[in-house]
């Protein structure tokens, strides 16, 4: 699981229907809204639950963040309406241009003491595993994002944006770990990041991956819906369930 840096709650609706401006609720422009369903595979009752958005690391300290709560029988259609950019302390560089983050359910309450000391990660209760949130500042900085690694296809235009996680499958992502865990000689590592270049190639056919690379990562693109993409968050008992995106 990669490291957690910073909670940032979202608004959430069970129904997808809008909400007036004039409400008392309102905090302001609405700058994304995404929608999807929330499923349960638990084999135990869910606790209360938070619908949150992790940043991937910045530089700065986790701080604490007005929560809401995920309500309704499962499954149950959300609606998360972005009204803020992350802050720059959430971001990739610590300067506010980009941010990654995971759309995902936790448990009500949960705070950084949560992340750094929990041994069996409960609080963790649901992931979108297919897709990412992005945010781009500017024109200028999707651009830059997209001359990165970790990109494919046409760059982020300036705003938040859905985009496909275009990786192996967790029984694949598996094979490549288990070479990686047995390998005990040099050419039996270079086997292993031979295999996992094959893999990827084999599940991503239009993606030209960089031989040079000692380390095969997952590559992000534009959802080709972007924000109007259905998301799918599923309950699991265990945080060792959920297929994490492997970002560089």
């Amino acid at each position: 699981m990669p490291q957690i840096h910073r909670l940032i709650a979202l608004s959430l609706g069970v129904s997808a229907a809008c909400s007036s401006q004039a409400d008392s609720d309102y905090h302001g422009e609405i700058l994304a809204s995404l929608t999807g369903q929330v499923t349960s595979s638990r084999s135990t009752a869910t606790p209360d639950a938070e619908a949150v958005a992790i940043w991937l690391p910045g530089d700065a300290a986790f701080p604490t963040a007005d929560r809401v709560d995920v309500e309704g029988d499962f499954p149950a259609t959300f609606r998360l309406d972005i009204t803020e950019p992350p802050a720059a302390d959430a971001s990739l560089n610590g300067l506010g241009k980009l941010a990654i983050g995971f759309v995902t359910v936790l448990e009500a309450g949960t705070t950084e003491e949560d992340f750094r000391s929990s041994s069996d990660a409960s609080y963790f209760l649901g992931l979108e595993e297919r897709y990412v949130l992005v945010w781009a500042a500017s024109d200028e900085a999707g651009q830059a994002l997209a001359q990165g690694s970790a990109w494919d296809g046409p760059a982020p235009s300036a705003g938040y944006h859905i985009t496909e996680v275009l990786g192996l499958s967790m029984e694949e992502d598996q094979q490549v770990e288990s070479c990686y865990e047995q390998a005990e000689t040099e050419e039996a590592t270079a086997a292993c990041l031979e295999l996992s270049f094959e893999l990827h190639r084999a599940a991503h056919p239009d993606i030209e991956y960089d031989d040079d690379e000692d380390v095969v990562f997952d590559k992000l693109r534009l959802a080709a819906d972007d924000l109007d993409t259905d998301l799918s968050i599923d309950l699991k008992d265990s945080i060792e369930e959920f297929d994490f995106p492997d970002i560089n």
